[in-house]
């Protein structure tokens, strides 16, 4: 065999495995064009279906034409680079598909083997998880270090509110809390997930049984200033009603009150100025209750936007005590 023989048997077998290409390209084609004409779908993904039709017809004409039009040797080489490019699509399109349904695939249940390793301590959390307060109790009179961290660096009983929270099921959890927390573990370690993850009728528990109202929250600011910066208004009235000092101050200089005027929560601030909280205090950075209640509401009229009625309260409650807030040229009153 000479070498243009050699040269024309490639050549051949480059045509054949183009034909396959374009072959492929044809059923994908056909694939997108069924699901743009006979599936039912909404306006949007329909427009989607014909546009990734018509861009697979498009490239499959592209890569045929250099076939039937050229002779040249680069011909296939053209065609075979035009018709991979629907198929690397589809692959990207698969890859994409697969991922999406990956992330929205149902979560898998909680189980104690991921949050600990110990036989025992094992079988304590899925006791908790399957809310058999018998078992627990059993388990806990085992002499189980209650305060003791796992795998994810979480105790027994944060494992128990990230349970309560995962399964959205408080109520089949609040007897384990409570049996927790007779039987010695320490709810000063978990206040601040506590305070935002509990409810009202949960979180008292942990103020019950030896919680601080003044201890740490999240990442070592008190607790009441967690349970006002993550909106926990319910939990923040039952650490003062327990003792919480509402003159405290973060790390910016602000009290209870000034934190919840800064976020708006004027419920919040109507309730400690009924508990006597120093309206008149100002922080480093000067802005004291009445300017940020002024500010707020010089935004708003000039957005035209209505007072809610629970900052126009606490609004009241310091008229009535003759203060006014100071007043804007620019606000239309």
């Amino acid at each position: 065999m000479t070498a243009d023989d050699i040269q024309i048997t490639g050549g051949r077998s480059l045509i054949r495995y183009v034909w396959v290409l374009l072959g492929l390209d044809a059923v994908l084609f056909l694939l997108y064009l069924f699901n743009a004409v006979a599936t039912e779908t909404e306006a949007a993904g329909y427009a989607t279906a014909q546009q990734f039709a018509f861009f697979f017809g498009l490239f499959l004409v592209l890569a045929a034409l250099p076939l039937f039009i050229s002779k040249r040797p680069a011909a296939p080489w053209v065609s075979g680079l035009m018709g991979v490019i629907p198929l690397l699509f589809a692959l990207l399109q698969l890859s994409i598909h697969i991922k999406n349904t990956i992330r929205h695939r149902e979560p898998e249940p909680m189980q104690g083997k991921h949050f600990f390793a110990k036989g025992i301590q094992v079988a304590l959390a899925d006791s908790i998880l399957k809310g058999d307060t018998s078992q627990i109790r059993a388990l806990v009179g085992k002499g189980l270090n209650l305060n003791s961290r796992g795998k994810q660096n979480m105790n027994f009983l944060e494992f128990t509110i990230e349970a309560a929270s995962y399964n959205d099921n408080e109520s089949v959890y609040k007897e384990a809390l409570r049996i927790l927390l007779e039987e010695g573990a320490d709810p000063n370690l978990c206040l601040g997930k506590a305070v935002v993850y509990l409810s009202s009728n949960v979180f008292p528990l942990f103020l019950h049984k030896g919680g601080n109202p003044n201890g740490n929250g999240f990442h070592g600011e008190k607790v009441i200033f967690t349970a006002i910066r993550y909106g926990r208004l319910d939990n923040m009235r039952l650490l003062v009603e327990q003792g919480a000092d509402i003159e405290v101050l973060d790390d910016a200089g602000r009290t209870p009150l000034l934190m919840m005027a800064q976020k708006q929560q004027w419920e919040g601030v109507t309730y400690l100025l009924e508990k006597g909280a120093d309206f008149a205090y100002a922080p480093p950075d000067g802005k004291a209750l009445m300017k940020t209640m002024a500010q707020y509401r010089d935004s708003q009229l000039q957005g035209e936007v209505q007072l809610p009625a629970s900052y126009r309260q606490a609004e009241k409650w310091l008229a009535e005590r003759g203060i006014r807030l100071p007043v804007s040229k620019k606000a239309k009153r």
